[in-house]
């Protein structure tokens, strides 16, 4: 199980593992740009359903991933020129291997240039580390290491290359029907890391999974050996494109090609994870047609857009007592004439939730943060960590799913305060997220029958000033 932690100041809030879909702020929902132009002089609180949800599933790359492409701007010159060259005019070719350019190639597996990425392969001298397996009589005991070893596990900016040789030439292991030992792998670079080569001046070998000192007993040892091979001239260094296609498993379209209302849509979706609204977005269908993904900025996103029947999900959703005076306000789900099941984090049913300011025009900003909506369940759930850190009030929440199972007639309700410590000030503020609900069949287990459905909704509030 592993714990967020989420912190709340003045005038900022962020928080994670509410219902469902994240509560992120959309424009499309109540209340009007000209409601929120003055501070309100009463408090308030307002539920809304909107009909539309568009979503925005970021999308990581099965080749050429963000994290292994080189901006082409950040290569030091001698390795710019070469690759320069083998872009603008073919393979580059040369009778000589250049220093500079050998420690320029080192490590480098793509490059992108005006918004293509190359993937780069070459003809050079390289440092090669590659493995055999050994019996236990041929090992030095002082030249072994674990492959359990800190120096191979944890790794750091001195022992990166180290722990990437390793797991090169070893397999892992795992157990005795499928045993590890040395790969049919080899590492190669055209460099030496000064930190690889004293490693491997100070070890030979690798026991696996470890060395029986108070860990797994010795299942096998491989051989470290490091050679470095020249195919001689001419040395060359070659690109080659990679596209979108390639690299996501389908286009890429720029969000720019689409109809302006279809764009902004697609950009607060993206930009704030999902976007609710009253009205289907005007032109989506252009997006949700093509059979490709969006592009926007540096991220790449499927658009989904889900229209949700809120009578045919059978609950409710209501706020049951507004508290002017202390700020607060009761909201209760309760299950209408079957059982279901929903689907939060902690703590349930609605885990721990917030909301954005409304600006001027109507939309909910995200520059400020998310204020914290306050409730005593926070201090009593084992789940969720209240605290101070820097002096501000801090809370925190652990990474799981709740289920909770309502039968007909039964309710869950919350009781929410609006507090200045938790990052509230005088104005409007919009609370959006979504019940994840589950009916019919066996909600006990897996069955055909089980429909379900998410339930967004939108808790719109008023918020005087407060008492300086």
């Amino acid at each position: 199980m592993h714990r967020r932690t989420v912190l709340a100041t003045a005038g900022f809030a962020a928080v994670a593992g509410c219902i469902a879909d994240p509560s992120n702020p959309s424009p499309g929902t109540d209340p009007t740009p000209s409601e929120t132009d003055e501070i309100p002089s009463t408090f308030d609180a307002t539920l809304s359903f909107p009909s539309y949800v568009l979503s925005m599933s970021e999308q990581l790359a099965d080749e050429a991933s963000s994290g292994q492409i080189t901006d082409f701007a950040d290569l030091e010159e001698p390795v710019a020129e070469t690759l320069e060259e083998a872009i603008d005019d073919g393979p580059y070719e040369t009778e000589e291997a250049d220093d500079d350019v050998l420690e320029g190639l080192f490590g480098l597996q793509y490059v992108e240039r005006g918004g293509t990425v190359y993937e780069i392969s070459y003809s050079m001298p390289e440092y090669v580390v590659s493995s055999r397996d050994v019996s236990e009589d041929e090992v030095d005991s002082d030249r072994t290491i674990s492959a359990m070893d800190d120096t191979l596990r944890v790794m750091g900016v001195d022992n990166r290359e180290t722990i990437r040789a390793v797991n090169a030439v070893l397999e892992p292991f795992r157990g005795s029907t499928n045993e590890g030992g040395a790969s049919d792998h080899d590492y190669r670079a055209t460099i030496l890391d000064d930190h690889l080569e004293e490693f491997l001046e100070t070890y030979d070998y690798v026991v696996y999974p470890s060395d029986g000192d108070d860990e797994p007993e010795p299942e096998g040892y491989v051989e470290l050996e490091l050679d470095h091979e020249d195919p001689g001239p001419p040395y060359t260094v070659s690109v080659t494109e990679v596209t979108d296609e390639q690299r996501y498993g389908r286009p890429v379209v720029d969000v720019a090609t689409y109809p302006d209302p279809a764009a902004d849509a697609l950009h607060a979706a993206a930009e704030r994870r999902s976007l609710r609204t009253d009205e289907r977005p005007e032109g989506i269908d252009v997006a949700l047609e093509d059979d490709a993904y969006v592009r926007i900025g540096d991220g790449v996103y499927e658009p989904a857009l889900e229209s949700v029947d809120h009578d045919a999900v059978p609950v409710s959703l209501e706020i049951t007592d507004v508290d002017s005076d202390d700020r607060a306000f009761t909201l209760e789900v309760s299950a209408d004439d079957e059982p279901i099941s929903l689907f939060s984090g902690a703590p349930e049913p609605f885990g721990v939730v917030g909301a954005y300011p409304v600006t001027e025009d109507g939309d909910a900003s995200t520059d400020d943060g998310r204020a914290i909506l306050w409730t005593d369940t926070y201090e009593e759930d084992g789940h969720v960590h209240v605290g101070e850190r820097d002096g501000e009030p801090s809370i925190g929440v652990n990474d799981i799913g709740i289920t909770t199972r309502l039968e007909p007639g039964d309710s869950m309700s919350e009781i929410y305060e609006i507090r200045d410590e938790w990052g509230f000030e005088g104005g409007h503020y919009r609370f959006e997220d979504a019940l994840s609900v589950e009916w019919g069949g066996d909600l006990e287990g897996p069955s055909d029958d089980t429909e379900s459905s998410s339930y967004p909704f939108v808790v719109s509030l008023a918020v005087p000033e407060f008492d300086s």
